[in-house]
């Protein structure tokens, strides 16, 4: 079923020319053993702003120290989602963007 529908959304976005795959790995969290129920939340008193606060931090990014991965995800960027493989990427583009960003300034 995950794959089906997978592939329905990819062949809506790239006009029906889409292989087929030929491999799925899918986590299944909960029958995994190692997993142990583990996910990204909230600790108490924290909120979106106390992730966003963390990840941009200007001290440390003055240091050229810059945080990156999902759980420094807040929803503030579209894809930006809490707890999610593809977030943990963008914010390491984002990540790395500042990071240019902040040296080039000082060139």
């Amino acid at each position: 079923a995950a794959l089906h529908e997978a592939g329905f959304h990819l062949l809506d976005r790239f006009e029906n020319e889409v292989p087929d795959p030929t491999f799925l790995d899918m986590t299944r969290w909960y029958s995994d053993p190692f997993s142990r129920g583990t996910w990204t939340y909230y600790a108490k008193n924290t909120c979106p702003e106390t992730i966003a606060a963390f990840r941009d931090d200007k001290t440390s990014a003055d240091r050229g120290l810059y945080f990156c991965g999902e759980h420094t995800c807040d929803g503030s960027v579209l894809g930006l989602d809490i707890g999610c493989v593809h977030s943990a990427w963008l914010s390491g583009e984002m990540a790395a963007d500042r990071a240019i960003s902040n040296r080039m300034s000082r060139l």
